[in-house]
């Protein structure tokens, strides 16, 4: 079960947390894992400065920064997201001045800070948080539903209007579920 007790819904954007503890990029890639995610995704303006805002609020003080899905480990200079696209495929940038760092071959994992601005680092020498992006489970209402996917509701009687507008309300939750993308079945999890 997914739990979202200490996680961000962020409208359009998906269902973000940050791990409890610090740990180095691979230990990090682990806990996101057993909280059905992945580390987050940054490769647009839009993800990197939303999820900035989350770790401002989250991570108050000098060490506001956290791992995200961004590294060159495969190939160095070739940066692939946690999902494996390139980095190239994208147009959008927000490297720290003198990131990442030819200097520094080593420095192959990415981290985001309250600043907006993402950073190479060592990835088994850096101890920090990671920004985790979840996967919802279906929402408890959806998962009870009396009605399957294949089932209509004309079997209700019209002058049962209540009944009725009940039957067409979860069907209609369910198949919005169901048509959902991972991105926008966040919002559906408090429904």
């Amino acid at each position: 079960i997914l739990e979202t007790r200490n996680a961000t819904c962020i409208k359009s954007l998906g269902l973000f947390t940050l791990t409890k503890i610090s740990q180095n990029y691979s230990q990090s890639i682990l806990a996101c894992q057993k909280k059905n995610g992945e580390l987050a995704d940054v490769s647009s303006e839009k993800r990197t400065i939303l999820l900035s805002q989350t770790i401002k609020e989250k991570l108050p003080g000098l060490n506001n920064a956290a791992f995200v899905g961004l590294d060159d480990i495969e190939t160095e200079g070739v940066f692939r997201t946690s999902f494996g696209n390139l980095l190239t495929c994208s147009k959008y940038r927000a490297w720290a001045p003198g990131h990442p760092r030819s200097k520094f071959p080593s420095e192959d994992c990415v981290t985001l800070d309250a600043e907006q601005m993402w950073r190479t680092v060592k990835c088994h020498q850096a101890k920090l948080k990671a920004l985790c992006e979840l996967y919802p489970q279906p929402p408890s209402k959806v998962e009870k539903l009396p009605i399957p996917a294949n089932v209509t509701c004309g079997h209700i009687p019209t002058k049962q209007k209540v009944k009725k507008r009940a039957c067409f309300e979860e069907k209609m939750m369910f198949d919005l579920y169901q048509n959902a993308s991972r991105v926008d079945r966040c919002a559906l999890i408090d429904y």
